[in-house]
């Protein structure tokens, strides 16, 4: 796991499991929970009941499904005493598994690595966040709601994250943006920033078939370059882009988000993989 991970101590026994799910299905959108299962050793009936908090796994399993999804030690030990918290019969074994569990998440200053990934690979956060500081009318979820085109839970979750990330703060009856997040690449989850780039592209591709020429500007060049040179370029790509973006983004009486993408990548290495 990546170094945000590492201070991951949940109070439910599936976090650990879930969290990795994400992390393999951003890497690989196809990637199916039955694969999941295989990868895991487990049955796919097991994981489903476990997932569904009607199946608990022994210590020894435990033990062995941390080894695969690289835990610490520590973790793993967490682990186990979620597996008593929830599932023994014993009193005596589930109040001291429950006074260790709460200590480690005190001690460790206990990182909610499961919301946070789900927050950083998702564009609906970003848009959200961006919709509060275009119009405060946006703060009705209703109308954050409809303009985003999600479900009106969707903006509710949204919102309760992003307020216990403090991210936006309660304001005047509503919310609005702290300014706390804004540039992704500064964040350690490649796996989240792959599933948000690809999320983006799939809308990118949405707004060739379903938007003007007016109403988008797509561009793409094809070069040749030396390879050492990329992460420069890429720097600069991003100092440009937040150079020209920015006077904009500040205007009065603003109406849209959007979202801005630019990719650079290698189309050889790129076609051999898709023919692989």
């Amino acid at each position: 796991m990546g170094d945000p991970e590492l201070n991951f101590f949940p109070e439910d026994p599936r976090d650990y499991l879930k969290l990795e799910y994400h992390r393999r299905h951003a890497r690989r959108p196809h990637y199916s929970k039955r694969a999941f299962a295989r990868d895991l050793d487990l049955s796919p009936s097991a994981l489903v009941e476990f997932l569904n908090g009607k199946l608990p796994l022994s210590k020894p399993r435990v033990r062995s499904l941390a080894k695969v999804i690289q835990l610490s030690i520590e973790q793993t030990h967490h682990w186990m005493d979620l597996m008593d918290l929830f599932f023994s019969k014993n009193k005596v074994h589930k109040e001291a598994a429950q006074t260790r569990i709460a200590n480690r998440r005190k001690d460790k200053g206990h990182y909610e690595a499961l919301d946070f990934f789900e927050f950083i690979s998702e564009w609906s956060y970003w848009a959200y966040l961006e919709l509060l500081e275009m119009n405060p009318i946006y703060q009705d979820d209703k109308l954050a709601a409809d303009f985003l085109s999600l479900p009106l839970r969707k903006i509710k979750t949204i919102r309760n994250k992003l307020l216990k990330f403090e991210f936006i703060e309660s304001y005047d009856g509503g919310v609005r943006a702290t300014g706390k997040i804004r540039i992704l690449s500064n964040f350690k989850s490649p796996e989240a920033a792959q599933k948000y780039h690809q999320t983006l592209i799939s809308k990118a591709v949405q707004a060739i078939h379903h938007q003007t020429l007016d109403e988008r500007f797509l561009s793409s060049l094809t070069c040749t370059v030396r390879k050492q040179d990329i992460p420069a370029i890429g720097k600069l790509l991003e100092k440009t882009i937040v150079e020209v973006l920015t006077p904009y983004c500040v205007k009065d009486e603003r109406d849209s988000v959007y979202a801005c993408t630019i990719q650079l990548y290698d189309l050889a290495k790129s076609s051999r993989l898709k023919k692989g």
